[in-house]
């Protein structure tokens, strides 16, 4: 992976990636039908399940100490394209408080912006208690976690406002005007912080044109993955971090892995080989800490 300079690469945006297969530029309606058609398609599949203990996927030991690398120690490629040494990366997480502010566009109608405020709030209140960081939501003021929720002419319209005011980076500006239908929602990072080494900047994309569930997911997938748990992949379950979109919400799983990643044995920067040796141990008492009952070998 390059060097971590002033962009953790915006750690590669983080889709959300249900695989929508149309690329043609859409807006408004014809937006959120497509969105609302896909949510539909995937809970038709048993998809965007909310179980967070689900009795049908056992954890084991040995399964969150894999589950742990897979998603702390590797980035997304984009594409879907084979994993390369260059998709390796050192541990990633904030050091310092996060604050979290978020911004909606007009397009969002006040009732809709209360249900998004209380489940970004209730998501702060979480990391809070799973992760031992400085946490809190602030309605105003300095922040450095920023939700953006905003409909697609929305977002080409701040596009070029950051264009034009400069001072920031120019992926963030291409990640707003180039963010195709596909991709239902994404997160970037910046950073390191030249104070800690940790994540200096968050910025969370959700598509303002959609709803219910699919919505929520969104909230949950980017928010978390903007803590530093980079990946998705087909082998982790139960869990949101993985494509088929099987889980919406977070799972006591995905719970476990945000406890390890803050644990206080890593460190930022740290690399897998270095982290290896006491992920055991760090496992076990994230599980021991959230109460859960593992089974003693993967299933199958």
């Amino acid at each position: 992976m390059p060097k971590r300079s002033i962009a953790l690469g915006l750690a590669a945006l983080l889709a959300a990636c249900t695989p929508v297969q149309r690329h043609v530029e859409l807006s408004g309606p014809a937006l959120e039908r497509l969105y609302a058609e896909t949510s539909n398609e995937i809970a038709r599949k048993g998809g965007l399940r909310t179980d967070r203990i689900p009795a049908d996927a056992p954890i084991s030991l040995s399964m969150l100490v894999r589950n742990f690398e897979e998603i702390s120690f590797f980035a997304e490629n984009d594409g879907g394209a084979a994993r390369t040494p260059s998709s390796v990366i050192p541990l990633t997480r904030w050091e310092g408080p996060i604050r979290i502010g978020v911004i909606f566009g007009e397009s969002v109608p006040p009732d809709q912006r209360a249900r998004d405020l209380a489940e970004v709030r209730a998501l702060a209140d979480k990391f809070r208690r799973l992760t031992g960081r400085d946490v809190s939501y602030r309605p105003d003021g300095d922040v450095n976690f920023i939700v953006l929720v905003l409909e697609r002419n929305e977002q080409l319209t701040l596009a070029s406002q950051i264009e034009q005011g400069g001072g920031l980076p120019r992926q963030m500006v291409d990640d707003l005007r180039n963010s195709p239908p596909s991709l239902l929602c994404s997160a970037s990072l910046f950073g390191p912080d030249p104070a800690n080494g940790g994540i200096a900047v968050a910025v969370a994309l959700i598509k303002a044109e959609h709803r219910g569930i699919l919505r929520r997911s969104c909230f949950h997938e980017e928010m978390t993955q903007a803590l530093g748990l980079l990946n998705d992949s087909e082998m982790v379950r139960p869990s949101i971090f993985n494509d088929n979109e099987e889980f919406a919400l977070l799972t006591l799983h995905d719970e476990i892995l945000l406890r390890m990643l803050y644990d206080k044995r890593l460190t930022s920067g740290m690399s897998a080989d270095e982290a290896r040796p006491q992920l055991y141990d760090i496992a076990r008492d994230a599980a021991r800490a959230a109460g859960a009952r593992l089974v003693k070998s993967p299933p199958g």
